[in-house]
């Protein structure tokens, strides 16, 4: 076995420091690298995360409708301005005249209206067309449907969902599923319940013997003057609230 003379290194106090402060120097640098990394990945991890609220946020759609769809012939009476009238977001009670359900508030709207001016009226009281939440809400408010005729409700089905698409939408989120309803004809068929090129919107009949078996939903000509029910959304009208509070 070969013995390695390796001759001693001799330091003086100067070259000892000049040492010490390379060591210091390169520790330092291998430490704010680290550190500088550390910052950038915190920093991309933050707008990971804002980016994921962001995207969160501007999936909230509160609204199903496109109104461009109004396009139609049974659209045509009202202008698309008009039809999104909506303003102020009271909560809280009920207005006089209105029906309450859990957090929500319905008005029976007698006078016989169009699909669209039965919107429109509807957007004039802070409120939309009513949109079924739960079998709970539904069996409930159909209590106070008119007797004997059709009633306009927040759901359509429009044209070009004729190959896309067989159920018809709500007129906003959160609502049930639109083919469990009282169809005339079941299980659902859009067809079958009246619906063509120019029948898009979905009324619910009730007739005078208040017997279940005798009402039903089936789709109606737009244009066609029934009654109405609108309805004010406790938990829209919250978020509606909250959103423009931020933004003022």
């Amino acid at each position: 076995m070969t013995k390695l003379n390796i001759p001693p290194v001799s330091l003086d106090s100067k070259s000892v420091l000049c040492l010490t402060v390379t060591i210091y120097q390169s520790s330092f640098e291998k430490f704010y690298v680290t550190k500088s990394y550390f910052r950038i990945f915190k920093l991309v991890l933050l707008v990971a995360a804002v980016g994921f609220v962001s995207t969160r946020f501007a999936q909230v759609k509160l609204f199903n409708w496109s109104y461009k769809d109004f396009g139609t012939n049974a659209f045509t009476d009202i202008s698309l301005d008009q039809r999104q009238h909506y303003h102020d977001f009271p909560t809280g009670t009920c207005p006089d005249g209105w029906v309450r359900f859990s957090d929500s508030c319905y008005w029976i709207e007698q006078h016989k209206q169009s699909f669209a001016e039965a919107e429109k009226r509807c957007y004039e009281k802070n409120a939309t067309l009513f949109v079924v939440n739960s079998q709970d809400e539904w069996d409930a408010v159909r209590e106070h449907f008119p007797q004997t005729g059709y009633t306009w409700i927040g759901l359509v089905r429009f044209t070009h969902f004729e190959k896309s698409q067989d159920a018809p939408i709500w007129q906003t989120e959160g609502a049930v599923n639109p083919t469990r309803l009282n169809w005339l004809i079941r299980p659902y068929k859009p067809v079958s319940n009246g619906w063509s090129a120019l029948a898009n919107c979905a009324a619910h009949f009730s007739a005078a013997i208040n017997w279940d078996a005798s009402a039903y939903t089936y789709f109606q000509p737009c244009s066609f003057k029934f009654y109405s029910i609108c309805e004010r959304n406790g938990t829209i009208l919250d978020f509606l609230n909250r959103k423009f509070d931020f933004q003022d």
